[in-house]
């Protein structure tokens, strides 16, 4: 996908808007992190979300009857998990509670991983990190 469908969303002026275009990008990029790629289904159930069209729980039931629906027929074929494991996600980010937990979060990826991984130092601590899977 080469053009994020939910930046429209973000830069909204609408709070709710935003927050659930933010929670949605980063449900897929996660996903994306992992090689997984999400189906056109679910972009087009989330942008149903964000608009206040359905609610995360309708959005949720929307995607698993479309999978009983539709099974799929390449056992290596990941879009499934990658689209269920995304709504999960978006659910536990909505949380009203969760709010300081995301801006902590991006801090923490504009602060740490993004800036500093030109030094040495910290590109060592981050490429150890990742041999030890921490």
């Amino acid at each position: 996908m080469n053009q994020d469908p939910f930046k429209e969303y973000i830069r909204e002026s609408e709070p709710n808007k935003r927050e659930k275009g933010y929670a949605w990008q980063t449900a897929i990029g996660l996903q994306a992190v992992d090689g997984l790629k999400t189906s056109k289904y679910l972009i087009d159930t989330a942008i149903r979300n964000i608009k206040g069209d359905i609610s995360i729980d309708e959005a949720n039931s929307l995607l698993n009857s479309y999978y009983e629906e539709n099974p799929k027929q390449d056992p290596g074929d990941r879009t499934e998990e990658a689209d269920k494991v995304s709504v999960r996600i978006v659910k536990v980010l909505s949380e009203t509670g969760l709010v300081l937990l995301q801006m902590s979060i991006s801090r923490f990826i504009k602060n740490y991983l993004l800036e500093s991984t030109d030094t040495p130092e910290r590109s060592g601590i981050i490429t150890s990190q990742k041999k030890s899977g921490y």
